[in-house]
C-alpha cells in the first residue's frame, strides 16, 4: 500500500493524532488574550476567595464544554468522512463499470 494513503499515515502515527495538529497563528492570539485576561481577572479577586472559587469553577466548566464540543466536531467530521470515502469507492466502481 502507498505510504501516502490515509490508512498507512494513520497505521504509522503521522495522521490521526491530536498531538500532530498544528494550531493556528489566531489561536495563538487567542489563547495569549484569554490568558492575560484570566491573570488580571485573578489578580483583580485575589483577596476575595468566594468569587475566585466561583471564577475557577466557570473555567474548569467551560474548559469541559470545550473538550465536549471538540469531540462532538471530531466524531462527526470523521463520519461524513466516511461517508464521503464510501460514496467515492461508490463511484469508482460505477465507472468501472
Amino acid at each position: 500500500m502507498d505510504r501516502n494513503s490515509a490508512l498507512m499515515q494513520l497505521y504509522a502515527g503521522d495522521r490521526g493524532r491530536f498531538d500532530r495538529v498544528q494550531s493556528s497563528d489566531e489561536y495563538f492570539d487567542s489563547l495569549e488574550k484569554v490568558t492575560k485576561l484570566d491573570d488580571e481577572i485573578r489578580k483583580t479577586i485575589k483577596d476575595m476567595p468566594k468569587l475566585l472559587d466561583l471564577y475557577q469553577e466557570l473555567v474548569d466548566a467551560t474548559d469541559l464544554m470545550h473538550c465536549h464540543s471538540t469531540e462532538c466536531y471530531y466524531l462527526d467530521g470523521f463520519c461524513f468522512g466516511v461517508l464521503l470515502g464510501i460514496d467515492i469507492l461508490s463511484f469508482n466502481n460505477k465507472a468501472d463499470r
